[in-house]
């Protein structure tokens, strides 16, 4: 099961030794509804009691503290790419070009035909059609331009995506 939530820490205690044993450390939350908590008492009688052993089933849980605004708290998360940069990842990509060979060449037809010099490069040349295909003179104009972002994640980034799930 894998399961996404926001969780509220209601208590916590420190492992405890004394001379009649030790007493491992715990953490109580509250859950935000019954639902997850149905979803969690269905690893077991064990778990719902609270045993050490909860069923015998193994958990791993990532706690992230986030502030008001539900952004993480001293957390350095990698910042999400611009198109410019998946467009220029594309490019890199050895099956990018084969892609751009089957399904986009009527598309490479018409540059041939108004003249476009390709480049020798593989990568540059995949470049020339993203950039033709979206009507832009860089990738870097994917990012400011609301059309042609449509048009790069239509005819590009999805189409390629699910081109190469299917070669794998």
């Amino acid at each position: 099961m894998k399961h996404e939530t926001e969780v509220y820490l209601a208590a916590w205690s420190r492992r405890v030794e004394s001379s009649s044993g030790t007493t491992d450390g715990w953490v109580k939350f509250y859950l935000p509804d019954d639902d997850l908590l149905d979803k969690l008492s269905a690893f077991g009688d064990d778990a719902a009691r609270g045993t050490k052993k909860a069923g015998g089933k193994l958990f791993k849980m990532i706690l992230v503290e986030v502030d008001e605004i539900d952004e993480p708290v001293g957390v350095n998360l990698p910042k999400p790419l611009k198109l410019s940069q998946w467009a220029a990842l594309l490019c890199k990509d050895p099956m990018f070009y084969e892609f751009l060979k089957g399904f986009h060449t009527p598309m490479i037809d018409l540059m041939r035909s108004s003249g476009v010099k390709f480049e020798p490069d593989i990568e540059k040349r995949c470049a020339q059609v993203i950039r033709f295909g979206c009507s832009v003179d860089s990738r870097s104009m994917l990012d400011d331009n609301a059309l042609a972002a449509e048009t790069f994640n239509d005819a590009f980034y999805n189409p390629f995506k699910q081109y190469k799930e299917g070669k794998q």
